[in-house]
């Protein structure tokens, strides 16, 4: 990030609040204190909070349902033994499932604290670096659908994104596993253990 405020990149650190729109794509982003960027071109890498950015904009907009972005992504988290908020019944679990059987040394010690790490996952564990395909927002990309392993690409993965902020293809295989589905893929991918199984209200 040093390099890059080094040569002009304006740096700035917040809470998103909502994408501002104008008559053909998206004019701005709103932040949560009030304070307003005006922008070219948006580019959300954000994660498993994509969809509570753009699902108040779709229903503004009166996306189909089919045609929404949480049908391309799915906001999950994984727990791990070291945020405050995990129910006491994963807690439990975990403790049960995992830490007796692998960490045999521990099982006598109680956790400081518990944490839920957060992703966005893909049906099929693709990523989604794309454009945003309503009509109405011209201007608007999407680089997210981690799905818990995209990390290991942060060093390369900049290149394939600028070549979509272009217009330039990635190659065959890359456009069609990055692209916005119309239809489900078959499968779960490489890694079954993301797969989705329930709701974190089912914990409660």
């Amino acid at each position: 990030m040093a390099e890059a405020v080094g040569i002009g990149v304006s740096y700035k650190c917040g809470n998103v609040g909502r994408l501002v729109l104008r008559e053909n794509g998206v004019k701005g982003v709103k932040m949560k204190d009030g304070s307003v960027y005006k922008v070219d071109t948006v580019l959300l890498a954000t994660g498993a909070w994509t969809s509570e950015i753009l699902s108040a904009m779709e229903d503004g907009l009166n996306v189909k349902e089919e045609e929404r972005v949480e049908r391309q992504i799915t906001a999950a988290g994984f727990h791990r033994t070291a945020i405050r908020m995990v129910p006491e019944k994963l807690q439990q679990e975990t403790l049960d499932a995992i830490v007796a059987k692998l960490f045999l040394n521990y099982v006598q010690r109680t956790p400081e604290y518990w944490r839920m790490c957060w992703d966005s996952v893909m049906p099929a564990q693709d990523q989604l670096v794309t454009k945003y395909p309503y009509s109405r927002l011209q201007n608007l990309y999407l680089a997210v659908g981690g799905s818990f392993q995209s990390w290991k690409f942060l060093p390369i993965i900049g290149e394939y994104v600028v070549n979509v902020l272009n217009g330039v293809g990635n190659g065959e295989e890359k456009d069609r596993r990055w692209a916005w589905k119309v239809e489900k893929p078959e499968g779960w991918g490489a890694h079954e253990k993301v797969v989705l199984r329930r709701d974190l209200s089912d914990l409660e």
